[in-house]
């Protein structure tokens, strides 16, 4: 029977750690990471440590121009991403530089289950590969119930050895069950 305990005594610690690591990813940002009270990036380390995987239901708000060097490698993002409205009118705009020979190539790599909404992106993306290419400025590929509002791209994208299937645009490369707006 002790042995039972100490087993369901280390079981429930490890979840309680594992549940946490939710709330020390975030524990830096100011929010809640509600709509109504949505966790502020500010910096690059944050938009890195933070706009990664499966968020579904959780809100982020850019306040600050973005800029990821070359050291940053697109992931999956499934959550909620708005860019405030800067004093002037303007969006906050996030700049990439991204050298990638991966099959999803963008500022993510794909995306879905959220919404996308007033973003400027602009930088440089630059590929080589003979896999079914997707690339886009948002995201190379976007599946899942997602919208992409009111986002401006200026990122150049170049390449060799694309794959005739390539699918490349602006905003995205490949969208299925996806609404872009403006």
């Amino acid at each position: 029977m002790k042995r039972i305990f100490s087993i369901f005594i280390c079981i429930s610690m490890l979840v309680m750690c594992i549940s946490g690591l939710n709330l020390i990813a975030f524990a830096a940002l100011e929010g809640e990471g509600t709509e109504a009270n949505p966790y502020i990036i500010t910096t690059p380390d944050e938009f890195i440590n933070n706009l990664k995987g499966d968020r579904t239901g959780t809100y982020f708000v850019i306040q600050n121009d973005i800029v990821l060097d070359s050291t940053y490698v697109p992931r999956a993002f499934k959550g909620n991403l708005k860019g405030a409205v800067k004093p002037d009118g303007s969006k906050y705009k996030i700049t990439v530089n991204i050298t990638s020979t991966s099959q999803n190539i963008g500022t993510f790599d794909t995306f879905g289950g959220g919404t996308i909404e007033n973003l400027e992106l602009a930088g440089n993306i630059s590929f080589s590969g003979t896999l079914p290419l997707r690339i886009g400025g948002v995201a190379g590929r976007i599946d899942s119930a997602a919208t992409i509002k009111d986002c401006i791209t200026s990122i150049t994208i170049t390449g060799t050895e694309a794959a005739a299937d390539a699918a490349v645009g602006g905003v995205v490369g490949y969208a299925r069950d996806t609404t872009i707006i403006n």
